[in-house]
């Protein structure tokens, strides 16, 4: 049991009551010891600690006077007389032989006084983070490894390994100060913070990736929970170690002046913590309970509806909140948000259909008000649940009956429709739009936070490890191709990152040891001080220097837009490990990341956005006409590539003349043309230029006329020649994979030609 020692000698007091109150409803049975103070040798470092205050503290003996009154009352409490009494310190106090003593601190004097009064009774408490040890240095020669550091930091089997190497110490500089080594060392603290401690900064090791990772954090955790308290043969461990965990890492600024990371639990946004199972829930349970969910929410608006129809709207119409909360907001949006997506509600393409489909309702029911009379609500819900179809579900097999209600309704309204000057008539649109989208909206959050909460308290019932299901929906999200069973391992390497607005992820030119996943807010993207693009929801930042771990410069300038960006964070080292550990998932992981990188340089390229079909089916062209080709390798590959769609008519080459590029058609087709005679025809997945990249044609010259003959015309992804020639001088891995598939399209050509000459023929 601890209490506090500061400058505020009230507030100490009033702490010390709570803690003796506390102290007699425990029992001296369940009390292993008191601690007065934690780390006061620092205190000096407090921004609130004034030197009056420290000099009051040690020089003016009022920290030996508390300690003595904290053991004085305690005597006098039953059973609590011989508690084992101890001040916790940290590292710092190393600082002087045996221990510091200078005007900041007189460990030394406090230590021999304790000694001389306790006896066996003190007990010497050291707080040892090997994570913030001064003399941790990069690797000779690196500016960003630090293999032997974090080597020596982990580890616990060893004597050689920092933190058995300064119990070791203590226990040397213990019996030189009082001549016995019969006193317990308690080791109070230890533990590792993930993502990077801002107390950190300034320091070698904040230049190393790695040593903040989140591996580096479990290996740290796995091997002290191993540790069996033992340092070497000739010198004794800790009686006691405890390992510090913050329970709301983050939480830090609210209560000091810097912010660490030292917990296992993740920070959430909803009013209540989450907690979920690490495996995701089968299929069927989430079906299951969407289903149940959308049917107690119709239930329940029917309810307020039946409520809300005794009253009479602008125009003098029974109200209905049914509409829109049944036919978009409950059915979109109520069912994902029980399968954990809170981030459903900010999903704008999804709001964009609530708000189109709300217009449609209200189209709909205010041609059913005056087709029927608004006597007759049942025909005003039908109409606009009708309304609600079609606007959302055109593709489905609802579409014709709700059509051809809408339509019917049209027909009946249209002689009937007021002047535009009516202004009930408007009145009566709003109200159906507003009125149900507020009520909605309510319901929507309420039972979505319920079915959340009661999914939480299922799964701790349950005892199944947690996680946060909303970083895997955030994660299944963008990488739609991994099965949700192994969404998991690939959370738990990443980091949860929060940038304030103008905060910068990445600058053109600089190193760059990270990649993001947005997952809320949004990024602008700067080249060259001009802002290229804006990045949102589900974009991933850092590929290319991951892809491509020869270029570690970022290609472009990254910050945090309005608002801040919400983002998870991978060290690309740790992650490059873990998808050779993990092969079966890290393949899908780099086949992910590579097609974002492709859709985005497609994109830049004039090709405007892909859908993530178009965008699969390119990659899936791209490796059917280079199957040597690995998934890293594809984007450094269409780097040099530019997007180029040709109109009905328009020729790629034409023979005799000079030609200077390679091509890859992506759809349509073509006709090549031999002394105006058709030899072939292309279409998706050829290669088109290969024979003058090679060097087969004579200066260069095109050996035959490819002409578009499609009236929707051919998409292509066209790379310069020279400007290939310069990427495989530079590559000779990528050279080599590259052309024996641009060798054997030219002998595939050369055969076609020769069959079709000699059928000619």
């Amino acid at each position: 049991m601890g209490t506090q020692i500061t400058c505020d000698e009230a507030d100490d007091e009033r702490d010390w009551r709570l803690v003796k109150e506390l102290l007699q409803k425990l029992g001296r049975d369940h009390v292993m010891g008191v601690a007065v103070g934690n780390e006061l040798e620092l205190l000096y470092q407090k921004d609130y600690a004034t030197p009056s205050c420290i000099h009051r503290l040690w020089g003016g003996g009022q920290f030996w006077r508390k300690l003595t009154q904290r053991a004085a009352d305690l005597d006098a409490m039953a059973g609590f007389s011989d508690v084992p009494l101890t001040s916790v310190f940290g590292a710092a106090i190393f600082a002087g032989q045996p221990f510091v003593e200078n005007i900041n601190a007189t460990v030394q004097t406090l230590y021999r006084d304790a000694v001389a009064k306790f006896g066996k009774r003190w007990v010497f408490t050291l707080n040892i983070y090997p994570y913030f040890d001064p003399n941790n240095a990069l690797d000779p020669g690196s500016s960003t490894k630090c293999t032997q550091a974090l080597t020596t930091s982990t580890c616990f089997s060893d004597p050689r390994c920092l933190l058995p190497k300064m119990v070791t110490d203590m226990r040397t500089r213990m019996q030189s100060l009082s001549g016995s080594s019969a006193h317990l060392l308690w080791l109070g603290e230890t533990g590792w913070s993930s993502p990077q401690a801002s107390t950190l900064s300034g320091k070698p090791m904040a230049a190393c990736t790695a040593f903040s990772s989140i591996s580096s954090l479990r290996k740290y955790y796995s091997n002290f929970l191993s540790w069996d308290l033992t340092v070497d043969a000739s010198s004794r461990g800790p009686e006691l170690d405890g390992y510090w965990q913050d329970l709301c890492p983050g939480n830090g600024p609210q209560r000091i002046s810097f912010e660490e990371w030292f917990g296992w639990v993740r920070r959430n946004y909803l009013p209540f913590q989450e907690l979920t199972v690490d495996v995701p829930v089968p299929e069927s349970y989430e079906l299951i309970t969407s289903a149940v969910g959308v049917a107690l929410a119709i239930y329940v608006l029917g309810q307020f509806d039946a409520i809300a129809s005794s009253f009479r709207g602008l125009s003098g119409t029974p109200l209905t909140l049914w509409a829109p909360p049944l036919g978009s907001v409950v059915v979109l949006l109520f069912g994902p948000g029980l399968q954990g997506r809170r981030g459903a509600i900010s999903d704008t393409e999804a709001v964009r259909t609530v708000l189109v489909a709300c217009v449609g309702c209200a189209f709909c029911a205010m041609l059913a008000i005056y087709s029927f009379g608004g006597d007759q609500p049942a025909i005003t819900r039908a109409a606009a649940a009708s309304g609600s179809l079609l606007w959302m579900r055109s593709t489905r097999s609802l579409f014709a009956p709700a059509g051809a209600f809408a339509c019917l309704a049209v027909d009946q309204a249209l002689p009937r429709l007021p002047p535009v000057r009516d202004w009930q008539w408007v009145a009566e649109g709003v109200q159906l739009i507003v009125v149900p989208a507020i009520v909605g909206s309510l319901f929507l959050f309420a039972a979505q936070s319920a079915a959340v909460f009661l999914r939480s308290k299922f799964a701790w019932q349950e005892a199944l490890s947690i996680q946060d299901t909303w970083l895997v929906g955030e994660l299944r999200s963008a990488f739609p191709s991994l099965p949700k069973r192994e969404l998991s391992k690939l959370l738990r390497e990443a980091e949860e990152v929060y940038y304030k607005p103008r905060s910068v992820l990445t600058d053109q030119g600089e190193v760059n040891p990270y990649i993001w996943l947005v997952i809320s807010g949004s990024l602008v993207v700067e080249v060259s001080g001009q802002v290229a693009s804006t990045l949102e929801r589900k974009a991933i930042i850092g590929e290319v220097t991951f892809l491509d771990p020869k270029d570690k410069l970022a290609t472009a300038t990254v910050y945090a837009n309005t608002g801040g960006a919400r983002t998870l964070r991978w060290s690309q080292d740790r992650l490059r490990e873990f998808c050779e550990e993990e092969a079966a998932l890290g393949e899908k992981v780099m086949a992910a990341i590579s097609e974002e990188l492709i859709e985005k340089m497609v994109r830049g390229r004039g090709a405007g956005r892909r859908s993530p079909e178009e965008s699969v089916r390119l990659l899936a062209q791209l490796r059917k006409a280079f199957p040597q080709l690995g998934m890293a390798e594809v984007p450094r590959f269409l780097k040099v590539a530019d997007s180029v769609t040709y109109s009905e008519g328009s020729c790629l080459t034409t023979q005799g003349i000079e030609n200077r590029f390679l091509w890859l058609v992506l759809s349509g087709s073509l006709s090549v043309n031999v002394n105006s005679q058709t030899v072939a025809q292309l279409s998706d997945g050829a290669l088109i230029g290969e024979a003058t990249f090679l060097g087969f044609a004579a200066e260069s010259l095109a050996s035959a006329t490819v002409r578009v003959d499609e009236e929707e015309g051919v998409q292509t992804l066209r790379w310069s020649q020279d400007s290939l020639r310069s990427l495989l001088v530079e590559d000779a891995g990528l050279r080599d994979k590259l052309m024996p598939a641009f060798s054997d399209e030219l002998l595939r050509h050369m055969r076609g030609e020769k069959l079709q000459q000699r059928r000619l023929a």
